[in-house]
């Protein structure tokens, strides 16, 4: 019988976030290796496709579980502080039930009351654990902002209690080089290549005589979507042959920003589809000559590493995209996608007019060299061997 790991943190399993993919591909990576991973994800929901005759829930060939710790609303402030605190206490009850033939508990982005109790875990059961750190969030995400216990809690976590886990799955060389002393595997948003939605794609949209830009995803903060329509109007008013499709906003879901009105005037170039199926996101890549992703340089997008990035990729949709994080070890300016030298508005719209002039022959050249690059950078075979590090 192989050993187990389990898997669990605030991911929403098996299809309900960024988070999902994430865990899912380095599972893949476990399996390769000979491990049976369980999921305990904190919130989702199980699918009846994927309910089996012993009762279980199976995604791609992992068992998977629900403790439904997150996702629950709640106006009090104080409880919801509360919450966020002591995150994970359904899921501990879970894993103490699911501790035979285990040789390791994963734990995606774990707050510092969860760690504690897994490191008091596994040191009991003689586990290892592992934390699969993926963000450094802002103090103004939590409630209460910068001045409440959430927001110092975080810090508390990400300083202290988390160097006491001796080994960890990182996202991005800021990461790495914080935790210098632990014995880390970096491992980037991957994808599965061999899964159908990077290889077989639907007719999502009409082909268009012009370049087409994409942006795919819920911006929240980290994504300057007002920044990306501001140059995409710019050049439009130029006169530039140019489409933005933006998945994941409607229009009203931008009724604040200052050129709203432009951008309902520029209708058929700037096209706000809303959600689309997570299934069908590849294929709205797939028919766009590139996406485009812009953050701000700081310590949140320096700690992370865009999902959309890798997706992008993945589907042959090469990414014009500015320097944060990890990017520029990821991007051959010209070759596979384009690197903004910064995050000012006029840089932005100087390499979309650079994009906006190339012929569909060297088009076609950077997205077959976008795909094979993403072959050998986000697929999750390219890292069985980095995983080694950590799991024996």
């Amino acid at each position: 019988m192989n050993k187990t790991i389990l898997y669990t943190g605030a991911f929403r399993f098996p299809i309900g976030d960024a988070a999902a993919p994430r865990v899912l591909n380095n599972a893949k990576i476990l399996r390769e290796l000979g491990y049976d991973v369980v999921f305990i994800g904190f919130g989702g929901e199980a699918r009846d496709e994927d309910k089996q005759s012993d009762g279980q829930y199976y995604y791609q060939g992992f068992r998977y579980i629900i403790s439904n710790d997150i996702d629950i609303q709640q106006t009090n402030i104080l409880k919801r502080v509360i919450r966020f605190v002591f995150s994970g206490r359904k899921a501990l009850s879970i894993i103490n039930n699911n501790l035979h033939n285990v040789h390791a508990i994963i734990a995606y982005q774990p707050s510092s009351y969860f760690t504690k109790q897994l490191l008091a875990l596994c040191k009991t059961h003689s586990f290892k654990l592992i934390s699969d750190l993926t963000e450094w969030y802002a103090p103004n995400e939590f409630p209460g902002g910068a001045f409440a216990p959430p927001a110092w809690l975080n810090e508390w976590n990400m300083r202290v209690t988390q160097k006491r886990v001796k080994n960890k799955i990182v996202i991005s060389s800021f990461l790495n080089k914080y935790y210098h002393t632990s014995n880390n595997v970096f491992l980037p948003p991957l994808t599965d290549s061999k899964e159908d939605k990077w290889s077989e794609f639907n007719e999502v949209m009409q082909p268009y005589d012009g370049v087409r830009v994409i942006y795919a995803g819920t911006p929240a903060k980290k994504d300057a979507l007002e920044t990306m329509l501001d140059a995409v109007i710019h050049c439009l008013k130029d006169g530039m042959k140019l489409q933005f499709v933006v998945l994941g906003v409607k229009i009203e879901d931008i009724s604040h920003y200052k050129n709203c009105t432009e951008v309902a005037n520029f209708s058929d170039n700037i096209i706000l589809l809303g959600r689309v199926p997570q299934t069908e996101v590849p294929s709205y890549y797939h028919l766009s000559d590139f996406s485009l992703l812009i953050r701000q340089r700081n310590r949140k997008n320096n700690a992370g590493f865009p999902t959309k990035f890798a997706e992008s990729n993945m589907a042959g949709c090469p990414v014009i995209v500015n320097d944060t994080s990890d990017i520029r070890n990821f991007v051959e300016d010209g070759e596979n996608g384009f690197l903004i030298p910064d995050f000012s508005l006029t840089e932005i719209i100087k390499t979309l007019d650079k994009v906006a002039r190339l012929s569909p022959e060297t088009i076609a050249l950077i997205t077959t060299a976008t795909r094979e690059k993403a072959l050998k950078n986000f697929d999750f075979r390219a890292y069985i061997e980095e995983m080694k590090k950590i799991v024996r």
